[in-house]
């Protein structure tokens, strides 16, 4: 790997479906913040209910349906509805090695995926209710910790309660309330480094603020 490694990033959306929660997925970027600016595209990787577009007003939700999501080229200003990136650690290995890693991170089978059994018929007893995008990324950020392919990884505690701190911050700060820009102020995706200083980062990446947080107090998390 070269000497600037690339960052593995936690990038923070917010959800239209369902206001005041949070999707939470992973970017590998690099580590200048100027390719962010130039357009580079980035790697993703998510999970995301497929079942969620197809709740209809006054019927129950469908089930749960996760599942794995891998998107080789993805660019930050064209990413609806992100909110935030923090920066949680170093690459070590190749792109490749860092995805097939996470395809095995276990996803509950449909059925074990927290709703009512009852409710659907379901004669099998749930075994991981609380599953969702954050619980996914939490098991994907340890598997990459502890196969040393991601280093200088902050505990998952310090990660989730620093990002909802921030978008707290910057939602305090009107960034998504439609006038951020005509108030003086830069625009764009505010980025936060835990890796080199730890402090915040007043860096940002260029895009359109067209998106509404409904962030209100990040206690509620994700479905």
């Amino acid at each position: 790997m070269a000497k600037n490694k690339n960052r593995l990033a936690l990038a923070v959306y917010s959800c239209p479906e369902q206001p005041g929660t949070f999707n939470y997925a992973l970017i590998e970027c690099p580590k200048n913040i100027s390719e962010f600016q130039q357009g580079s595209p980035m790697k993703k990787w998510q999970i995301r209910n497929f079942n969620m577009q197809q709740t209809y007003p006054g019927y129950a939700p469908p089930p749960p349906a996760w599942g794995f999501e891998a998107y080789p080229s993805v660019y930050i200003q064209q990413e609806a509805n992100l909110l935030v990136l923090v920066v949680i650690g170093k690459v070590q290995r190749f792109s490749q090695e860092l995805e097939q890693t996470m395809r095995e991170v276990q996803i509950p089978p449909p059925q074990q995926q927290g709703y009512s059994n009852q409710q659907y018929g379901y004669q099998q007893q749930q075994q991981n209710p609380n599953f969702n995008s954050i619980t996914w990324t939490e098991s994907a950020v340890q598997s990459l910790h502890q196969r040393g392919m991601a280093t200088d990884v902050p505990p998952w505690f310090d990660v989730d309660s620093k990002a909802r701190q921030f978008v707290n911050e910057e939602s305090a700060k009107g960034r998504w309330n439609g006038g951020f820009a005509h108030q003086g102020r830069v625009s764009g995706v505010p980025v936060l480094d835990l890796v080199d200083g730890g402090k915040k980062d007043q860096r940002l990446v260029t895009k359109d603020d067209g998106i509404t947080c409904g962030c209100g107090v990040l206690d509620r998390m994700l479905f």
